[in-house]
């Protein structure tokens, strides 16, 4: 195989990675706000359905953060094996910043939904509600400090 093959490749690996890395976290903050309506919708009418429609798309949201974190970390070896002098040179500046991402993104996924899956008893609906708007909005306060 050419080098230039090669260069080819590990761009075109690492533009399928980022694109990954794009589309689902984005898709998680739509549907974290989603979740947040479907389940104020529940507690106002107490219907059934708006209860089920929650809970089926809140495994779509774990799975949808789940992939934005693995693919970041991909990302991040990929910068380093795939442009190691570029991640040399510019690494002082990028290290910071992709750090900084990848922690705050870790500890809003995991402090957000954690404590959903493993909780001793269950909290009124209502604070529940609470917890979950709390996921759109910290999300939102994290997009806006990025810009």
């Amino acid at each position: 195989m050419s080098q230039t093959t090669l260069f080819d490749l590990s761009r075109w690996q690492w533009a399928l990675t980022a694109a990954m890395h794009i589309t689902f976290p984005a898709v998680t903050v739509g549907t974290s706000v989603f979740l947040v309506i479907c389940y104020w919708i529940y507690l106002r009418t107490d219907e059934q359905v708006w209860l089920n429609m929650f809970r089926f798309w809140r495994r779509i949201f774990g799975i949808g953060s789940a992939l934005g974190v693995v693919s970041r970390i991909v990302l991040t070896f990929e910068f380093g094996l795939n442009w190691g002098r570029f991640a040399h040179d510019a690494g002082p500046i990028l290290g910071v910043l992709v750090t900084m991402e990848v922690t705050m993104a870790f500890f809003l996924q995991v402090g957000h939904t954690q404590p959903r899956r493993t909780r001793p008893s269950r909290p009124p609906r209502p604070s529940r509600c609470a917890g979950f708007c709390s996921i759109p909005a910290s999300t939102g306060r994290r997009a806006r400090r990025m810009r």
